[in-house]
């Protein structure tokens, strides 16, 4: 699909500009691609330089807070080579949110068990630092599963 496709006519030259000046920072690549510059350029009404500065800091909090480790830790984990915590463990069996898959018709199913959560029972167990971990993790997911399942961006 072509990138015209995707996005309003006076979108495409903010795009372009906004990832060449992007293009040799540092971080995953699904976090400078056009619906990442376009999520943010809309977030700001368009505003290339606060678009940019908003992306920037949201670079700096993904380092600092460990965001790309996070995920790199979680799929070792679903392949196996890494072992859960005990912590990681309970938050899978009571933290609410999840991707549950996609339907038949191809649509991302989000499965929120909201009756298992025991908020103050996690933060108890796990930490709080744990529990924001966890959420940061299944936000992450979605985005993914979005992008696979709808070849966003």
């Amino acid at each position: 699909m072509d990138i015209r496709d995707k996005f309003l006519e006076h979108e495409l030259d903010l795009i372009l500009m906004f990832r060449s000046d992007i293009e040799d920072e540092d971080v995953p690549s699904e976090q400078k691609d056009d619906g990442t510059c376009v999520r943010f350029l809309r977030a700001r009404n368009h505003n290339l330089t606060a678009a940019q500065k908003m992306w920037r800091k949201s670079m700096e909090w993904r380092k600092a807070y460990g965001v790309d480790e996070m995920i790199r830790r979680r799929n070792a984990i679903l392949e196996g080579k890494l072992e859960k915590s005990p912590e990681y463990r309970l938050l899978e069996k009571y933290a609410s949110g999840v991707i549950a898959g996609v339907d038949k018709d191809g649509v991302v199913v989000e499965w929120e068990r909201i009756g298992i959560c025991d908020l103050n029972g996690l933060l108890r167990e796990v930490g709080p630092d744990n529990v924001l971990s966890w959420m940061v993790l299944v936000t992450e997911e979605q985005q993914i599963s979005y992008r696979k399942v709808y070849n966003i961006y």
